[in-house]
């Protein structure tokens, strides 16, 4: 028994430790029912003087003026570690920690995350597992050679998912948390479900 915590982060560039995240969005969700038991967002100002590339800028519409009503990144560690805390079960033998679930998540949104928790001293993965539900492996999965891009927005597609206004955190969320039981459903149910070790690895970084 435990849950999924499907999240998206919006940045001002492609490096963790060079640009900051600037909006942060999560469901999380019953592993078994899939049923919603809390969902959160917010903008993150500024901090460390991390750089802002205006083409990341464009390619979100997030503006730096929209970012002074957002939290700050220490604030987003404290809350994501109470979630965190509250959505694990069980005890020290046997305990049951979240598992993230993102849209190339492995290998982009989770670097962000690393460093917001390291330098609050924290380690993220105390508090989740270190194994994510990544939609971008288990897309490749289900429609190799059927498709050329793996992106969310091709994924959804395929999957008959209306994902509206792409490249906003909580817009992003909700059409992945949809694609997520999307294909665990239809992947278990074909016998095809694999772990993502046995697929051949994306390109990790990518253009804006």
């Amino acid at each position: 028994m435990f849950d999924y915590i499907c999240f998206d982060i919006e940045t001002g560039g492609l490096s963790a430790d060079k640009n900051p995240i600037t909006e942060f969005a999560m469901i999380v969700y019953d592993c078994q029912t899939l049923q919603e038991k809390f969902r959160f967002e917010t903008f993150i100002k500024p901090y460390d003087n991390l750089v802002y590339e205006p083409e990341a800028l464009k390619h979100t519409g997030i503006t730096l003026e929209m970012l002074k009503d957002g939290i700050e990144i220490d604030e987003l560690v404290e809350l994501l570690i109470d979630v965190f805390k509250t959505f694990t079960y069980g005890n020290a033998r046997f305990k049951y920690k979240p598992v993230l679930v993102g849209h190339n998540v492995s290998h982009f949104d989770v670097e962000f995350i690393k460093y917001a928790f390291k330098r609050s001293k924290q380690d993220l993965f105390d508090y989740v597992e270190r194994y994510q539900e990544d939609t971008l492996y288990l897309g490749r999965s289900k429609w190799v050679g059927q498709m050329k891009k793996f992106n969310l927005t091709a994924c959804c597609s395929a999957a008959g998912i209306e994902l509206i206004d792409a490249h906003r955190a909580m817009n992003d969320v909700e059409a992945n948390k949809k694609l997520h039981e999307y294909l665990v459903i239809t992947l278990r149910q074909s016998g095809t479900f694999v772990e993502q070790e046995q697929i051949e690895k994306p390109r990790e970084t990518f253009k804006f």
